[in-house]
């Protein structure tokens, strides 16, 4: 068992996946957890996503990533990580996104610190609203809310 799996449903998202499992590597790293694996499971992908896990894996050979298919739809994805990859503790992403350094390392201290606490969370913020003009207090009020 695993204390830490991350999750990575992807459908058609080549553009995309190698810099997410690029951006959940290096947060993977901050959080200096030993006991992890990255779970990236394609479903009914009609381009070349499974190509681009697989380029992220041959050149990441120490990110402990893992390629596995499901039936088509999210849920079945992540069912098919839950069921394959037993963990005390599971993040899910999605594969359109960049991972900040810090959200993993932020969301298990959370879970650590409060026993009683089952599940966390972290907001998307679009890389649009964290422009030049934003402004210190919209930057404040994204952490804050994060």
């Amino acid at each position: 068992m695993y204390r830490l799996v991350v999750g990575l449903p992807v459908k058609n998202e080549e553009v995309n996946v190698y810099k997410t499992l690029k951006s959940i590597n290096e947060a993977l790293i901050y959080t200096r957890e030993k006991s992890y694996r990255i779970a990236v499971c394609v479903n009914n992908c009609t381009d070349n996503t499974e190509y681009e896990v697989r380029k992220f894996m041959n050149d990441n050979k120490k990110a402990n990533c893992v390629l596995i298919k499901s039936r088509s739809g999210l849920v079945n994805a992540q069912r098919k990580i839950v069921n394959l990859f037993p963990a005390k503790i599971y993040v899910f992403s999605d594969a359109d996104c960049i991972v900040e350094k810090r959200s993993i390392k932020l969301l298990l201290d959370e879970l650590y610190k409060n026993k009683n606490t089952i599940v966390a969370y972290a907001k998307t913020v679009s890389f649009v609203k964290l422009g030049e003009n934003t402004t210190t207090a919209e930057k404040i009020g994204i952490l804050y809310d994060s």
